[in-house]
């Protein structure tokens, strides 16, 4: 058996004994990074002379062809936290 198996079977041992009191203090937590590809529907817009650089006038391209969505939820005993959006890069600060 591996280290890494004997590891993983001490800590399952480990968990059954805890009871509801430990479980309570238990928070499981993770994140997900979700590739979404745009449409490839061509869209137009059309605006006034001097409007071409407006925001509401341009739409958002990716190189890539693929946008991608981070997100982050938590649950233990007591419940569950919202999922939540990550923007930018996910980190141990964020």
């Amino acid at each position: 058996m591996s280290t890494s198996h004997t590891c993983s079977k001490e800590m399952g041992e480990h968990a059954s004994r805890l009871g509801m009191r430990q479980w309570g203090k238990v928070t499981f937590s993770d994140e997900s990074t979700f590739t979404v590809k745009p449409t490839s529907v061509r869209k137009h817009v059309w605006r006034k002379q001097g409007e071409r650089y407006r925001t509401v006038n341009m739409v958002p391209t990716f190189k890539s062809g693929f946008e991608s969505i981070s997100v982050w939820a938590a649950f233990s005993l007591k419940g569950r936290t919202p999922l939540i959006r990550i923007e930018g890069s996910l980190n141990q600060t964020k």
